[in-house]
């Protein structure tokens, strides 16, 4: 996923953007899916997590918070981060995939 440290830059999980899509049907199938399907297992159990940050930023800028501004900022910078992690990853779903079913042409 994505972290962030103090300095607001940003780290990308190598795993979503790895270019690997294995050498043969057995790689791509016992490795590499396997792999994936954990990493779709803990963005699917973030998202809660999300939802619940989202909605009490709204309720901080609705509020007026003293910091609504910085809320506003940060809450926007987190929905896009989640919404490309979840394209990194139905993205790299596709190309596995994909990967699979060249392996079994080859066959």
């Amino acid at each position: 996923m994505w972290r962030m440290n103090y300095s607001g830059s940003r780290r990308e999980s190598p795993w979503l953007t790895l270019m690997n899509y294995g050498k043969s049907l057995r790689g791509v199938q016992n490795n590499l899916q396997k792999k994936h399907q954990s990493l779709l297992n803990e963005i699917s159990s973030r998202e809660p997590n999300i939802e619940a940050v989202t909605v009490k930023a709204k309720e901080l800028t609705e509020s007026d918070h003293v910091a609504c501004n910085v809320i506003q900022q940060q809450n926007t910078e987190l929905q896009q981060r989640w919404r490309e992690a979840e394209l990194l990853a139905s993205r790299r779903s596709q190309k596995l995939n994909e990967a699979v079913e060249s392996q079994k042409v080859n066959l």
